[in-house]
C-alpha cells in the first residue's frame, strides 16, 4: 500500500507459487519494518532475487575477485557518494561493465587496486592500457593495503551493506548499483561465505597517474609489442612514489 491505493499482484502459475510466496514475504517483512521507502525496498528485493536466478549456477568469486570488488566497493562508499552523491557516484561504477577503468567520468578515471602483500603497497597491473590515462582528463589510481585477519570488522557483505545505506533515498542509484554487483557476479546467496574473509584496512590512498607513475604504456614500445609477446602483466609498488599521493582519507579528495 502507498498512498492509500493497494496493488494487487496474483500469480497464475501454480509452479511458481512458492517463489513468489517467498518474494512476497520478504516484501511484506521489509515494508513493516518501514526504514527504507516502499520503491527503495522493491527494487532491492527484486534485484537480489532476479541475481539469485540468473547466478545462483555460477561458483563462487575467488579470493583475488572478492578482494578486488571489496576495493571498488569501499572507494565507491567512502570515497565517492561523500562528493557526488548517491546516483552521480554509482554511475561512475564501470568496471563491472568491461570498461577500462574501474570508474569513468568526463572529468576523471580512477583505477582501483587492492593489496595484501605484507612486503610493500604491491599491486599486479593487468595489460599494457590499464594505467594509459583516457585522452582528455587525468587519471588516478586509488592503492588500498589490506590484512586479512579473523578479528577485523570488514568483509565484502558489510562493505555492500555500507554502501546500500549510502544510496538509501534514491532507488535510481540502489538499482544502478544491484546491476553493477551482478554483472560483477556478485550473489548474496552467498554472503555465509564471504563473510568469511574478514578484512582489515592498513592504508589508503589516492594517487596521480603522471609521467614518473611506475608503468609501462605502449608509448614506450612505438613499433609495438615485441614478436611473441602477447599480453603484459606485471607489479608496481607504490612505497616509492609518495609524492604522488595526492589524498590519504576521503575528506582530502578534492581533485576529484
Amino acid at each position: 500500500q502507498e498512498h492509500g491505493e493497494y496493488l494487487d499482484i496474483t500469480c497464475q502459475d501454480a509452479t511458481g507459487h512458492q517463489a513468489f510466496d517467498l518474494i512476497g514475504g520478504e516484501l511484506a517483512e521489509r515494508l513493516a519494518n518501514n526504514v527504507e521507502t516502499a520503491a527503495e525496498i522493491v527494487t532491492r528485493v527484486i534485484a537480489k532475487w532476479r541475481r539469485f536466478w540468473g547466478q545462483a549456477s555460477k561458483q563462487l568469486l575467488t579470493r583475488e575477485r572478492q578482494i578486488g570488488l571489496f576495493a571498488e566497493v569501499w572507494f565507491l562508499t567512502y570515497w565517492l557518494i561523500p562528493r557526488f552523491g548517491a546516483a552521480g557516484s554509482v554511475g561512475r561504477w564501470r568496471g563491472p561493465f568491461g570498461s577500462r577503468h574501474d570508474f569513468e567520468s568526463n572529468d576523471f578515471s580512477v583505477e582501483v587496486k587492492a593489496t595484501t602483500a605484507t612486503r610493500g603497497c604491491i599491486h599486479r597491473i593487468n595489460g599494457i592500457d590499464q594505467l594509459t590515462p583516457p585522452d582528455n582528463s587525468p587519471l588516478f589510481c586509488f592503492s588500498l593495503q589490506l590484512r586479512e585477519e579473523a578479528g577485523a570488522a570488514n568483509s565484502l557483505p558489510s562493505v555492500v551493506s555500507a554502501c546500500h545505506a549510502r544510496l538509501t533515498g534514491d532507488p535510481n542509484a540502489i538499482g544502478m548499483f544491484e546491476s553493477a554487483l551482478s554483472r560483477a557476479v556478485y550473489s548474496s546467496i552467498y554472503e555465509d561465505e564471504y563473510i568469511k574473509l574478514k578484512l582489515r584496512v592498513v592504508t589508503q590512498g589516492l594517487y596521480t597517474v603522471r609521467d614518473d607513475f611506475p608503468r609501462l604504456t605502449r608509448a614506450e614500445f612505438p613499433n609495438g609489442l615485441p614478436s611473441g609477446i602477447e599480453y603484459v602483466e606485471y607489479d608496481i609498488n607504490l612505497d616509492g612514489v609518495p609524492h604522488l599521493c595526492v589524498a590519504r582519507q576521503p575528506a582530502e579528495a578534492n581533485v576529484l
